[in-house]
């Protein structure tokens, strides 16, 4: 094709695309997820609708400001001819306000595990409406006369809970070696509604403990072939122990049907079972409190920054703000004198989930993310086009990773990303980093700027490196930026050590064009830069212009301006307060940055900015106009 044709259709299809645009307006008051959400008056409701829409490049999302959604919400790609899709703000009022986290507000939301232990356990509460109960259970399904011999399932008098008068029993007499038993104990027919919550109970007895095998638990269509309205959602393999005790489940399940039933699963138990099951209950729950991710942190008092310490074993609550996050329950069991909706003016459950998923091609702008246990925004690999403006970004992260290990930053890029930047946000207590790209697979990363964002109390304020050696890094400035007591927030006493205002792990990609400069660096607890060895190349980067102020300490590892560590094999770590060494050894080849007190004053809407007179006035965030 001849280029000027060509460019005559690419603009033609860039103006057709952006007079299809459309707004859509989101109100969480007086919306409905019925409407066209085309307009104010018929704005849709939730965030649900928002992930579930179709939009097209062009296209914007608008949430009605001094609005409160609870959800995670997914971003949409636009593409680069047709444009980008928007999400952002409408009306007057405080920034539209998305939540990550549960609520756990109500004293009806926690039960004591015993009187006077102070462990509370969180509930999910039931309606009381009931699809069915009792005992009035079908005794067993086996679907194949050719495998009775493998299992024996009968009736039992004799042994069953306090609730019931007869338990069925299940007994596995023999190793079925190629073949085993498809034995399911299930309850009759009932009606489901599709998305509406359901909380399963029932009683359970083993000679020996034992865990069903996955899917143990399932919702489905009774009498035909094996057809699924859902899992459970959680309580999918319960382990079932020797004495009588309730097994709770839950389900939303996926379609509305009047032939639902319950099967629990026990085929695949091994030889010399014997288990005992009565009293099953299906009965309508609330599942806005279902915790079916891990809980990364519990919000008691965000004014004053009170939070839970988060522990990895039940063993270990043993004061107040202790807790611990049940997987295989979905429950929180906290230590607290009172019950805790009592003890606290707040109550969030933070779940491992990013509060925004992104996407290529988005302007994300003037939304408000709080409470989220994992990203507060979160861009995967292949990351392009992208613009953040005037986000608030607070308190994020603390959801376990891998058994041990914790995660959650306020805004990260990971891997590739090309053409990002993010601008005039502001980020509060993050678990680990305010504002990061990084990625340890095979990635190129080039033109991401951040550029006047202000990050206070959070672990890092900015994180910065990517392997492998086979990847590439250019191009990433991070620019007129103000970093506050990092080290400082919520998490740091669950972690300690990590108090840094430039963090930059071992970085292998082949890297150029670095540029931190014209930032205020303030009180980081431990050091304001941490350099491991190796980062390909330091020398390429551009530290000018900066004024820091590490927090002073008698302590020999703390206040420091450097911290360039060993990584690896390397046979050396410098650890420097002296601002000469650190300007000859981090900044080679660049301008001296200028120690001292930046002479931070606090602005009309409570953010730390230069003071007006000296050599930082020029430095750091500055409040835009009208946020």
């Amino acid at each position: 094709m001849h280029s000027p044709l060509k460019a005559v259709l690419v603009l033609l299809s860039f103006v057709t695309a952006s007079a299809q645009a459309t707004v859509y307006y989101v109100d969480s008051v007086a919306g409905n997820d019925s409407n066209n959400g085309a307009s104010t008056s018929t704005a849709w409701k939730t965030i649900d609708k928002v992930n579930s829409a179709t939009l097209l490049p062009g296209d914007s999302v608008l949430f009605n400001r001094g609005g409160v959604w609870r959800g995670n919400l997914q971003l949409k790609p636009g593409s680069e001819a047709g444009g980008k899709i928007v999400y952002g703000a409408y009306g007057t009022g405080n920034k539209p306000r998305l939540l990550g986290s549960v609520a756990l507000k109500d004293t009806a939301d926690w039960l004591e595990t015993a009187s006077g232990s102070h462990i509370w356990e969180s509930q999910v509460g039931t309606s009381g409406s009931e699809v069915f109960n009792g005992s009035a259970y079908s005794t067993a399904s086996i679907d194949s006369v050719t495998k009775v011999a493998y299992a024996k399932i009968s009736t039992d008098t004799a042994n069953h809970s306090s609730e019931a008068t007869q338990s069925v029993k299940f007994e596995r007499s023999a190793d079925v070696s190629t073949q085993y038993s498809d034995v399911m104990i299930f309850k009759p027919a009932a009606p489901i509604v599709a998305g509406q919550c359901y909380k399963l109970t029932f009683n359970a007895q083993a000679d020996t403990p034992v865990t069903l095998a996955w899917p143990a638990i399932k919702l489905m269509k009774n009498g035909g072939n094996f057809d699924s309205y859902g899992d459970a959602v959680i309580g999918v393999a319960p382990t079932i122990g020797v004495n009588w005790a309730t097994y709770e489940a839950y389900f939303k399940p996926t379609v509305s049907a009047s032939d639902a039933r319950v099967n629990i699963y026990l085929g695949k138990l091994p030889t010399g079972i014997t288990l005992r099951v009565d009293t099953f209950r299906l009965r309508v729950c609330d599942g806005s409190k279902l915790l079916t991710s891990d809980v990364g942190n519990l919000i008691f008092d965000e004014t004053q920054a009170q939070v839970g310490f988060k522990k990895l074993n039940v063993t270990d609550l043993a004061q107040a703000g202790d807790f611990w996050y049940d997987a295989a329950r979905g429950k929180v069991r906290l230590y607290s004198v009172l019950n805790p909706a009592d003890a606290n003016p707040q109550l969030e459950a933070a779940l491992n989930k990013s509060i925004v998923g992104g996407a290529s091609d988005v302007e994300v702008r003037d939304l408000d993310l709080r409470y989220g246990g994992a990203h507060g925004i979160g861009f995967a690999n292949n990351t392009q086009r992208v613009l953040v403006d005037g986000l608030d970004i607070s308190f994020i992260g603390g959801s376990l990773l891998t058994s041990t290990l914790r995660y959650g930053n306020g805004l990260q890029f990971w891997l590739s990303t090309q053409n990002a930047e993010v601008r005039n946000t502001r980020i509060s207590q993050v678990y680990d980093v305010g504002l990061t790209a990084q990625g340890d697979a095979v990635n190129t990363v080039d033109g991401i700027v951040f550029r006047n964002n202000y990050v206070i109390n959070s672990e890092q304020c900015f994180e910065l490196w990517t392997r492998t050696e086979a990847s590439s890094m250019s191009n990433v400035t991070f620019t007129r930026n103000t970093c506050v007591g990092s080290g400082h927030g919520w998490s740091h006493p669950q972690r300690g050590a990590n108090g840094y205002d430039v963090l930059m792990y071992k970085n292998t990609a082949v890297t150029s064009n670095i540029a931190i400069t014209d930032n205020i660096f303030y009180n980081a607890v431990d050091a304001v830069v941490r350099l491991d060895v190796p980062w390909n190349s330091y020398q390429a980067i551009n530290f000018s212009g900066n004024c820091y102020y590490p927090q002073q300490s008698s302590v020999a590892t703390q206040g420091l301006l450097l911290n360039y560590t060993a990584y690896d094999d390397a046979q050396y770590t410098i650890l420097t307060k002296n601002v000469s060494t650190f300007n000859s050894t981090f900044a080679t080849n660049t301008s001296a940055s200028t120690y001292g007190d930046p002479q931070l004053i606090m602005s009309a809407d409570g953010v730390w900015v230069p003071n007006p007179v000296g050599g930082c006035a020029a430095k750091g965030y500055a409040v835009p106009s009208g946020s």
